[in-house]
C-alpha cells in the first residue's frame, strides 16, 4: 500500500473514532497529528519521546483530547474505551499508546 493510501485509510478512521466519541457523549479536540524531524528531536530530548521513528512524521498518529462532561481527560481509563474503539476498527494496524509498557501516551492513536 502507497504511503498516501495508508493516510487516507488513517484518516477514515479518526473521522469514524471522532465520531463515535461524540456518540458517547463525550467531546474531543484535536491534537498534534504532524511533526517536522527537528520537533521529534526536540521531543526526544526532552523525554517526551523515546523514538525517531514516530508515526507522526509519517502523518499516521493524531494526539486526541477527550473531554467528559465538559473537563479535560488525561488518565490513561479515560481513555482505554476510545483506544478499545480504535483497535476494533482496524485490529492488524491500528495502535493505542495507552498501551505501551513505558512512556504510556492515552492521548495517541497509531496505524502501523
Amino acid at each position: 500500500m502507497k504511503l498516501s493510501e495508508q493516510q487516507q485509510a488513517f484518516t477514515r478512521d479518526v473521522a469514524r473514532l471522532i465520531l463515535w466519541v461524540g456518540d458517547q457523549g463525550w467531546g474531543v479536540t484535536l491534537g498534534e497529528c504532524f511533526r517536522t524531524v527537528d520537533q521529534q528531536r526536540r521531543y526526544v530530548e526532552q523525554g517526551k519521546s523515546q523514538t525517531m521513528r514516530s508515526k507522526h512524521l509519517e502523518r499516521l498518529a493524531v494526539d486526541l483530547n477527550l473531554f467528559v462532561a465538559g473537563k479535560y481527560q488525561q488518565s490513561v481509563e479515560a481513555y482505554r474505551p476510545l483506544g478499545d474503539y480504535w483497535k476494533s476498527l482496524d485490529p492488524a494496524r491500528n495502535k493505542w499508546g495507552g498501551d505501551w509498557e513505558t512512556l504510556r501516551d492515552a492521548v495517541h492513536f497509531e496505524q502501523a
